[in-house]
């Protein structure tokens, strides 16, 4: 799949896992991948909340995976000068 921007790669791209979705838990993370790749198209990346909100997609994504730094140690290095409220059970 040969692209020249970043939005036509990722139209391609949704168009393809929509078209033929996996048959297995991995289809969440597409979907997940699909959110955070839409967010960037829109430029998202480029703002706190935004970025904020592409680390906590990402967090979620493969969940059996080891992870080496926490949501809570990425977004606190992303903006070190606010303090970040989670919810309760929600750490990270």
């Amino acid at each position: 799949m040969k692209c020249e921007t970043f939005g036509s790669w990722w139209r391609k791209y949704c168009h393809t896992s929509e078209s033929f979705p996996l048959a297995s838990s991995k289809q969440t993370d597409v979907e997940k991948f699909s959110r955070v790749c839409q967010l960037m198209y829109q430029q998202r990346h480029l703002e706190r909340e935004g970025l904020a909100d592409i680390v906590r997609i990402a967090m979620t994504m493969n969940p059996s995976g080891k992870r080496k730094y926490s949501e809570r140690e990425i977004l606190n290095s992303l903006f070190p000068d606010e303090g970040i409220v989670y919810a309760t059970g929600n750490r990270g």
